[in-house]
């Protein structure tokens, strides 16, 4: 006989759950960026997640890192490099785990 547990995949949390940039995100010296961290947290207790992230809206948003695996119960600082734009482009960063996708919306006001 031959017994199979099937576990449902490991799902993914982000924090916080919407960015505004002007009062969460800091900018880069160098260039006009803005700078934001997330954290993602595996929710399940006994199997790695993999996640990977992408965005919609302003064009070349960077994360660092892209994509990973988190242990079990673990969380990732992620950081995520925005290009200066002229904050009326709606903008979503998307971090996509097995069982589930998380949205985080974007956005930011001019200053000046």
């Amino acid at each position: 006989y031959v017994t199979l547990t099937v576990q449902a995949a490991p799902t993914l949390s982000v924090s916080p759950s919407s960015i505004y940039a002007n009062q969460q995100c800091g900018s880069l010296s160098t260039a006009p960026e803005w700078v934001c961290y997330v954290t993602l947290t595996n929710n399940s207790n006994s199997l790695s997640l993999s996640w990977s992230a992408s965005s919609t809206g302003v064009a070349g948003i960077a994360f660092k890192p892209s994509s990973d695996t988190i242990a079990p119960g673990q969380s990732e600082r992620v950081e995520i490099i925005v290009p200066s734009n002229n904050c009326q482009t709606s903008t979503n960063l998307i971090f996509t785990g097995p069982a589930n996708t998380v949205s985080v919306p974007w956005t930011c006001s001019l200053i000046g």
